[in-house]
């Protein structure tokens, strides 16, 4: 028997059968499916991100951002954001204001606005 267990999924096979695996990638690819590209939850130097659910004009990903890390600067020409701080301080930049998300409170990011999160950690000012 042959047991894998990940984040995304778990395999359990004989082991005789094992390499059939093969036949749940073609079947993935020939849906259109992401799934034998990319892991659900994506690690990066500044943390990670769990896609949730996506439809064809929306993606809702969990966003992990270490404490003292931030993603780069950046600017979407296709589409807006929308971000909603669940635990600790965000750190925002939005195009020349830089402020505080705090855990229950959101901010929006229109489109071709340049932007960037960060988690000041224990640089951050307190909850209010």
């Amino acid at each position: 028997m042959v047991v894998v267990d990940t984040p995304d999924a778990t395999l359990i096979a004989s082991k005789d059968r094992a390499q059939e695996v093969r036949r749940v990638v073609a079947e993935l690819k020939k849906n259109g499916r992401e799934e034998h590209l990319i892991h659900r939850t994506v690690e990066r130097p500044w943390g990670s991100y769990t896609v949730l659910e996506k439809g064809e004009r929306y993606r809702i990903k969990r966003v992990v951002i270490n404490p003292g890390e931030k993603l780069s600067l950046q600017v979407h020409r296709h589409r807006s954001e929308h971000w909603v701080v669940i635990s600790g301080t965000a750190k925002v930049t939005k195009g020349d204001d830089v402020y505080y998300v705090h855990p229950n409170e959101s901010t929006y990011i229109p489109v071709s606005t340049l932007h960037r999160l960060e988690n000041p950690g224990s640089n951050s000012p307190p909850d209010h």
